[in-house]
């Protein structure tokens, strides 16, 4: 790895991520922001990284990501993630909804976002939306269950027990 490249730092921070390594993915991420401090990609995987560990700070990183590079859609899409997972881990369910509602429109394909509007509909309580967007979600990955959710997405802990409650009560099953 080029350590003075900050794009190797910032796929080093979505592997940390992947394999749930947040702390690790919070430090590759500072170091691609400390190379490139006007990267909005920078920004936004931090902003990433830090919301799964229900970090103040992941709000100002997004929101300073759309500002520096408001066109760019990949960093649009990593920063509305970020804001997604902090509402939801916030327990702001309409603010969650509406992240991931507005991001779908964008990005109809992209699992994560489904992923979170299911489980956000389901804690508010709209759960006829909620089996909707998850019929939706099955669709984009037939094999989404609570067990394959637990193996394969990032989020751990708190959130991850608050994700799991929501999908129950929308009736994912455990598969």
């Amino acid at each position: 790895m080029d350590d003075r490249d900050p794009w190797a730092y910032l796929v080093q921070t979505n592997l940390f991520r992947r394999t749930r390594r947040f702390a690790e993915a919070v430090r590759s991420a500072r170091r691609a922001f400390e190379l490139n401090p006007n990267s909005g990609m920078a920004h936004a995987d931090l902003a990433i990284s830090l919301a799964y560990q229900a970090h103040p700070d992941a709000i100002d990183n997004a929101e300073h990501a759309l500002r520096l590079s408001p066109r760019d859609r990949h960093v649009a899409s990593h920063a509305s993630l970020a804001l997604t997972i902090v509402h939801f881990n916030a327990e702001r369910y309409p603010e969650c909804v509406n992240w991931a509602r507005n991001t779908i429109d964008e990005r109809p394909v992209h699992l994560a976002w489904h992923v979170y509007l299911v489980a956000a509909l389901a804690m508010q309580g709209n759960l006829a939306a909620a089996a909707e967007a998850h019929d939706t979600l099955v669709r984009l990955r037939p094999e989404f269950s609570l067990t394959w959710a637990a193996e394969n997405l990032p989020p751990t802990g708190e959130l991850k027990e608050r994700l799991q409650e929501g999908w129950r009560r929308a009736g994912v099953s455990h598969g």
